[in-house]
């Protein structure tokens, strides 16, 4: 029996570790220059008329991004935590000033998020 390419390919999809960067998804295939319906995730076009679809890909980043922003929150949180613990000074500037720009990308990030959130629930995801 011969090897099934296809089974290969989505047997080394199964198998690739989450958040890896070891996989290109141009690898699979080039972009179909289609999304799928329920999600808008992007298709890529493994075999003629075979698509596959990056879901998983979109997984992960949505996981990155609720990583970067409980590491955001919790920054913040530690850093006006030490400002208070340290008195005034250039120290305590110094962690509010950090403060400020966890508490600045967090509400980048939020906004971003939202919107996302926002253009997938208009198109019916």
């Amino acid at each position: 029996m011969e090897p099934d390419d296809s089974m290969e390919l989505e047997s080394r999809i199964a198998m690739t570790e989450p958040f890896s960067t070891d996989s290109d998804s141009e690898a699979l295939g080039p972009p179909s220059g289609y999304v799928c319906p329920d999600c808008s995730d992007s298709l890529a076009e493994i075999f003629v008329g075979s698509y596959r679809w990056l879901l998983r890909r979109g997984q992960e980043m949505e996981s990155a991004l609720w990583f970067a922003v409980r590491s955001l929150q919790e920054k913040a949180k530690l850093s006006r935590y030490l400002a208070k613990q340290t008195g005034p000074g250039l120290i305590a500037d110094r962690y509010s000033t950090i403060a400020d720009e966890a508490e600045h990308a967090l509400s980048v990030l939020d906004e971003r998020l939202s919107a996302a959130t926002r253009q997938s629930e208009d198109r019916g995801g």
